[in-house]
């Protein structure tokens, strides 16, 4: 795989909880290879539900932060409910703590916006480009770079910042704890098929995964697609 994929690989580490070493690494190239190397270093489950140890973290957490009694935070309880105002920067603690917790979005609006904005700014940058080059010749290219550099960081702080609706599919504290729950082997699986389903979920999740870090429509990552080959990585 290529330079492309490493972050990819480090946030399926956070995901699954694993250690993907170096050397094991090199030899995939599929995105069931992948899959295969993330379910060979699950760890082992346990009699502890992943899923409950997870809610009883958030809601520990929750009620520091907010002050709310433990019969208030329940796993239906809404997001939106316990962080009704301030929402970015409690996600922050949260996340401080669990880097598995997805951050949070920009609604349609502001994307809409922000793309608005971006091509606006191409369209002016041009000009200036243009205007600097006809003034100043080749001596303007540095400084328009820096202005653009720039303007760009000062988007992407922007973006951030307007960024405070909750990721697509949680709106509830059980939403939450179940995208967050480490996954682990079925060491308690009485049959192959129960080994097989397991097996399969962990390979849909490696292609969202995968999807989502390549910015790629999940249709067009496979199974058996190659990452330098079919999904031009590398």
């Amino acid at each position: 795989m290529g330079l492309e994929v490493v972050e990819m690989v480090m946030e399926a580490e956070d995901r699954f909880g694993v250690s993907l070493p170096d050397a094991e690494l090199e030899h995939v190239r599929t995105v069931a290879d992948l899959s295969a190397l993330i379910w060979s270093r699950l760890p082992r489950s346990s009699s502890v539900c992943p899923t409950m140890h997870e809610f009883f973290e958030l809601r520990r957490q929750i009620a520091t932060m907010t002050g709310l009694g433990r019969r208030n935070i329940r796993p239906g309880t809404r997001v939106d409910e316990v962080f009704p105002s301030r929402r970015r920067r409690a996600w922050k603690v949260l996340r401080k703590s669990n880097r598995r917790i997805p951050t949070l979005i920009a609604s349609p609006r502001v994307d809409g916006v922000m793309l608005w904005v971006s091509g606006v700014s191409v369209f002016l940058f041009v000009l200036f480009f243009v205007a600097s080059w006809v003034a100043f010749g080749a001596t303007s290219l540095s400084f328009s770079i820096s202005v653009l550099l720039i303007w760009i960081a000062a988007l992407c702080i922007a973006n951030a910042r307007l960024s405070t609706h909750l990721p697509l599919g949680i709106e509830t504290l059980d939403d939450l704890a179940r995208a967050v729950a480490p996954v682990y082997t079925h060491n308690g699986c009485t049959s192959a098929g129960e080994r097989l389903l397991a097996q399969v979920r962990i390979l849909e999740e490696t292609r969202a995964l995968v999807a989502k870090e390549l910015a790629l429509p999940l249709e067009r990552v496979r199974p058996e697609s190659d990452f330098i080959m079919d999904l031009g990585c590398g």
